[in-house]
């Protein structure tokens, strides 16, 4: 089982990195029905991804199932004008650059098992709830002092349960058991001297634990309302920072601080906290006729709780009495916001078998100006989504199309001495596609 588990962490940890369907690297495409109605479903809720929208819409489902699948997210890299910290220093005034576009593949995978009961659902599920990815090749751009390459990567086991308390009401509950890893690539740039100090390289694993709990009323037949409410999750990071310098002074000053002869190049420890925002929805849907359904969505998610990420090496390198390597130079300030996230979602059954679906979200951007950087160019977003799904006598198929576009940013960031930090405008958008198998027996 250890085994199994281990080899199912990997394959997912591969695939996982993305851009997120929320904002800041929250990952709710958990399902293509939900996506195909731009996730507006926790008072629906009627799939084996009811794992994660709201375990308590578990009870909707007879007998056993079994559902997996996944999201191909295409996005393309930012792009920018401005000015940065490099841009600046080397005097190149107002530049152009794009990141790479890069594909990504979240999968999926929920079981759950009536037991033969009428009012419990056991159920688990493996899926990616938050992702990132960014990518830039050329190591001579604009803001490497940021990062080359950075990856985050999460996959949660999540055992669940739900019970029938009565015809209008059920609950469910769930722990969250993470499993993350972070990859940060940079090039730390000196200001003064103009020219390239170190390139990092920094690899890290960790594991965290929370919980999530749902509730759905009906109070109608035609009326459902959900609540679903994830806690925050602590991982402890732990890995190792592979170094090389280029620069005298900077093989020196490494040389020196790790006790060797040369310092070309240096390998360290380090360790660092990530901490996963806990999020509360509430929806409610409506049936205005046996073929068509609507819902609402209101979507938080606490991202004041991701107010830095500390980078704490176990050496620290100094150069003229400036730290260039340590956990002063490298931890960073966040102090992301709150935010809310609209969702409008609805579904026609077409026939007895065919199902359209169609959504719509409005999501506000966390990140303060004066800590945005080129890791995440995220801003306020709107999304548009489509699906269709068809349903066999056991099993269904559904597939979903969704665009999710970036509001163009401008920020205008500098530091304490008054110079360019980043002073530009960062455009993206993304294309997602979902498909979903899921089998009764």
């Amino acid at each position: 089982m250890i085994c199994a588990s281990r080899v199912l962490f990997v394959l997912l940890v591969v695939l996982a990195p993305a851009v997120a369907f929320a904002a800041g690297f929250r990952l709710p495409e958990q399902d293509a029905k939900a996506l195909g109605m731009s996730a507006a479903v926790v008072a629906q809720a009627d799939t084996p991804s009811a794992i994660y929208y709201n375990p308590a819409g578990l009870t909707q489902l007879k007998g056993n199932w079994v559902a997996g699948g996944g999201t191909l997210i295409l996005a393309q890299g930012a792009q920018f004008e401005g000015r940065t910290k490099v841009s600046n220093r080397l005097g190149l005034g107002t530049q152009g650059t794009k990141g790479e576009d890069q594909v990504f593949f979240t999968p999926d995978l929920f079981f759950v098992s009536s037991l033969g009961s009428e009012r419990l659902r056991l159920g688990f599920g493996v899926y990616t709830p938050f992702g990132l990815g960014r990518r830039y090749e050329d190591q001579n751009r604009i803001f490497r002092d940021q990062l080359n390459n950075i990856e985050l990567k999460t996959v949660n086991f999540n055992p669940t349960i739900a019970y029938k308390i009565s015809d209008a009401v059920s609950v469910g509950a769930g722990l969250d058991l993470f499993r993350a890893q972070v990859i940060y690539d940079f090039t730390a740039f000196g200001t003064f001297s103009g020219t390239d100090l170190y390139t990092a390289n920094a690899r890290a694993e960790g594991d965290g634990l929370a919980y999530n709990v749902g509730v759905l009323i009906t109070p109608h037949p035609k009326w459902k309302i959900g609540l679903n409410y994830r806690s925050i999750s602590s991982i402890d990071l732990k890995g190792n920072v592979d170094i090389r310098t280029h620069s005298a002074a900077a093989s020196a000053a490494f040389a020196a601080a790790f006790s060797q002869p040369s310092g070309a190049s240096a390998r360290d420890t380090a360790h660092s906290n990530l901490t996963l925002p806990d999020t509360f929805a509430i929806g409610v849907s409506f049936r205005p006729t046996e073929r068509l359904t609507l819902e609402v969505d209101a979507d938080w998610t606490g991202w004041s709780t991701y107010d830095e990420f500390p980078f704490n090496t176990s050496t620290s390198v100094s150069v003229g009495g400036a730290q260039i390597y340590g956990p002063t130079a490298l931890t960073k300030d966040k102090d992301w916001r709150d935010t809310w996230t609209m969702r409008v979602g609805g579904q026609y059954k077409a026939g007895d078998r065919i199902s359209l679906r169609a959504g719509y979200l409005y999501d506000r951007d966390p990140i303060p100006e004066e800590n945005y950087t080129a890791d995440l160019p995220d801003g306020d977003r709107q999304a548009g989504s489509i699906g269709i799904g068809y349903a066999g006598s056991r099993y269904t198929v559904d597939f979903a199309y969704a665009a999710l576009f970036y509001r163009a940013r401008t920020v205008k960031n500098y530091d304490r001495s008054g110079n360019v930090a980043l002073d530009g405008t960062f455009k993206s958008m993304t294309h997602l596609f979902g498909l979903t198998l899921a089998y009764q027996f």
